[in-house]
C-alpha cells in the first residue's frame, strides 16, 4: 500500500514526476529490502550477509556526487545573482527578473524586482534578467528590447540534476527523464535584456501570453493576504515545523508532556503516522483504525476549502 500509493501520486495526482516525490517509498523500500537480506542470510556474521552490503558502496558515491551536484546547481543561482546584482548595483533603472526557484530567494535579497506577466512595468533603461532552464519563462516582443546580452555562471561540469542538454530533470520530468544524468552539461546561461519604453498600444498582447513552460497559470492570493513567496514559505514553515516536531517523525507522540497531548494528537500528520506504524510493524489492517485516517483526511479536506477561498489563479 505504501508503496503503490507512492507511485500512484507520483506518476498520476502529482503535477509533475520528479525523483523527489519518490522518496517517501524509501523507508518501506528499505524495510523490505532488509527483511529479504535477513532471509536469504544464513549466517549474520560472515557468509553473504557482507557481500549483500557491498552494492552500497557505489550506490553511496553516486548518492554524494548526485547531491554535489546539486548544490552546485543551487550555489550557481547564487553567484549568478551576486554577479548581476553587483553589475547593476548604484545604476538608474530597475533590475527586473523572471524565473523561480534559488535564483528568485537571491535577485530579492539584492534588491530585484520579479516581472508580472500582466503588468511588465519596466521602462526604459531598465533591465530584464531571463536565467535560461528556470521555470515560469515567458518571452518578450523583440521591440521592447535595446540590447542583449549573457552571462555563463558553471556548475557541475560532469553531472547534473536538472538539465535539458544531457536529459536530467530531478524535480521535474520536463527537464529530462533521468534523475541525474553523467556528460557535460554546460554551464548555466542568464540573458540579459537592456529594454527600452514599449510602444504604446502593445500593452494588450501581455494578457494574452502563456505563464510559464508548463502551461499553467500561477496562484496568487486574494485579498490582503502575502504576495511574495518568501513570505508564503515562512507561514508553511510555521505550520509544518509543529507537525514535523510533534506528530512522531523525530519523537514518540505519547512521551510530550500530558498537557500537550490535545495539540499533539489533534495533528493530522500524527494520526497519519499512527495508523502507517500500525500497518508496517504491528501487522494492523488499513482500515482497523478508521478514525486515524479521519482525522488527516479532514486536514486535508479543510486546506483545500480554505486554498479555494483565499486563493486564485492569475
Amino acid at each position: 500500500m505504501w508503496l503503490g500509493g507512492t507511485f500512484i501520486f507520483a506518476w498520476i495526482l502529482n503535477w509533475t514526476i520528479s525523483a523527489r516525490s519518490m522518496l517517501p517509498l524509501l523507508p518501506a523500500a528499505s524495510i523490505l529490502i532488509m527483511r529479504r537480506i535477513e532471509e536469504r542470510a544464513s549466517a549474520p556474521a560472515g557468509g553473504r550477509f557482507p557481500k549483500a552490503l557491498l552494492p552500497l558502496i557505489p550506490s553511496s558515491v553516486v548518492a554524494l556526487a548526485v547531491a554535489h551536484a546539486d548544490m552546485q546547481l543551487a550555489d550557481s543561482a547564487r553567484r549568478a545573482a551576486q554577479t548581476i546584482c553587483q553589475r547593476f548595483a548604484g545604476r538608474e533603472g530597475t533590475v527586473w527578473f523572471q524565473g523561480h526557484w534559488g535564483f528568485q530567494y537571491y535577485m530579492e535579497m539584492c534588491g530585484a524586482k520579479a516581472a508580472d506577466i500582466r503588468h511588465p512595468g519596466y521602462e526604459s533603461g531598465d533591465v530584464m534578467v531571463i536565467p535560461h532552464g528556470n521555470t515560469n519563462l515567458f518571452p518578450l516582443p523583440s521591440e521592447h528590447v535595446a540590447s542583449r546580452e549573457m552571462i555563463e555562471i558553471q556548475a557541475s561540469r560532469y553531472l547534473a540534476v536538472m538539465n535539458e542538454r544531457i536529459g536530467a530533470g530531478f524535480y521535474s520530468h520536463r527537464w529530462g527523464p533521468l534523475p541525474y544524468s553523467f556528460g557535460r552539461p554546460g554551464p548555466e546561461r542568464y540573458e540579459i535584456l537592456h529594454m527600452k519604453r514599449p510602444p504604446s498600444g502593445l500593452s494588450g498582447k501581455w494578457e494574452a501570453r502563456p505563464a510559464g513552460v508548463f502551461g499553467i497559470r500561477s496562484v496568487r492570493p486574494q485579498g490582503k493576504h502575502p504576495e511574495r513567496p518568501a513570505t508564503v514559505s515562512g507561514l508553511m514553515s510555521a505550520i509544518m515545523l509543529p507537525m514535523w516536531l510533534l506528530s512522531g517523525i523525530f519523537f514518540a507522540p505519547e512521551r510530550f508532556p500530558d498537557f500537550m497531548q490535545p495539540l499533539v494528537q489533534a495533528l493530522p500528520l500524527t494520526q497519519l503516522n499512527c495508523a502507517l506504524r500500525a500497518v508496517v510493524l504491528e501487522g494492523a489492517g488499513l482500515l482497523s483504525r478508521p478514525w486515524r485516517l479521519l482525522v488527516p483526511a479532514a486536514g486535508g479536506g479543510v486546506s483545500f476549502v480554505l486554498a479555494l477561498r483565499w486563493f486564485r489563479w492569475d
